[in-house]
């Protein structure tokens, strides 16, 4: 049995404020963006503490929890003992604040940012500039040329990949990578399905990393995905990049990233790299 990989302290806050009713994404973020680990939190002025809590739902029930001696000891534990049990598995737990936590998710609002990130591999590959490659099969072959092209350029040049991790499309990009890419997972690591793992064990050894918003059982027991995880995994992995290039009919989960990517100042490129221009504005009527 290997050695438990570490975790930071936001990593240990993230787990014990999730570990109480009624605190979701938004109410844990904002406590996350102030304090840096449980102790700092409950060294602070209960008034203080409610005051960043101004406006959440059962605020004062939050904070009284957050200060009961009995309920941190036990989520002291409770998180202690979740990280070592993944990190015998090789599985690094993220939280805002925790080193290598990445900066470009800062841009999602706090209710679609992830609250925790699963991380399998080496995280070197966080550091490169990043270029978000997105599609929805079927690619027509020379368009997929393109986007290999693409990914080349990209490696050759010093950045990485940013990829969803749930077709061939993106199998054959990450062979394409040479280990400079992030696989982002729609589902929780331990959901990744058989016809993948070949591909993400390969990754992983040549010095990519997987990446999971999601609790490591979440998930669908089959080949098939949830929607609502696909957007998710789409719009963290537009996140993550400066540049995105989608291959996806309009309201999929990756035509939908890279107008999110647009709008929060990624470029948005064609598959041979080329700016991606909006259409023009219709003549006027006479």
């Amino acid at each position: 049995m290997s050695a438990p990989l570490p975790a930071g302290s936001a990593a240990r806050l993230a787990l014990a404020l999730v570990s109480l009713d009624g605190v979701g994404r938004v109410t844990a973020h904002r406590l996350l963006e102030r304090f840096p680990s449980l102790d700092a939190l409950r060294a602070t002025p209960r008034e203080q503490v409610l005051l960043r809590l101004k406006g959440a739902p059962r605020a004062d029930r939050t904070v009284a929890a957050l200060f009961d001696d009995a309920w941190a000891e036990g989520a002291r534990a409770g998180a202690d003992a979740q990280i070592a049990a993944l990190g015998t598995r090789g599985v690094r737990l993220l939280a805002p604040g925790d080193d290598g936590w990445p900066a470009g998710l800062a841009d999602l609002d706090r209710a679609d940012r992830p609250l925790l990130l699963h991380t399998y591999g080496p995280t070197t590959a966080l550091a490169r500039p990043m270029t978000a490659l997105l599609a929805r099969p079927p690619v027509a072959p020379e368009v997929f040329e393109d986007v290999q092209a693409l990914a080349r350029r990209t490696v050759a040049g010093g950045g990485a990949l940013a990829l969803t991790f749930a077709h061939g499309f993106d199998v054959a990009l990450a062979k394409v990578s040479g280990g400079a890419a992030v696989a982002v997972v729609p589902a929780g690591l331990s959901k990744l399905t058989p016809s993948l793992r070949p591909a993400a064990t390969a990754l992983v050894r040549a010095g990519g990393m997987l990446l999971s918003p999601f609790e490591m059982e979440h998930g669908p027991p089959t080949e098939q995905r949830w929607e609502h995880d696909e957007r998710e995994a789409a719009r963290v992995a537009a996140a993550l990049a400066g540049r995105v290039v989608a291959l996806a009919p309009d309201g999929s989960p990756e035509a939908r990233a890279a107008a999110w990517a647009a709008a929060h100042g990624r470029e948005v490129l064609q598959p041979d790299g080329s700016p991606m221009t909006p259409d023009p504005p219709s003549p006027a009527t006479p």
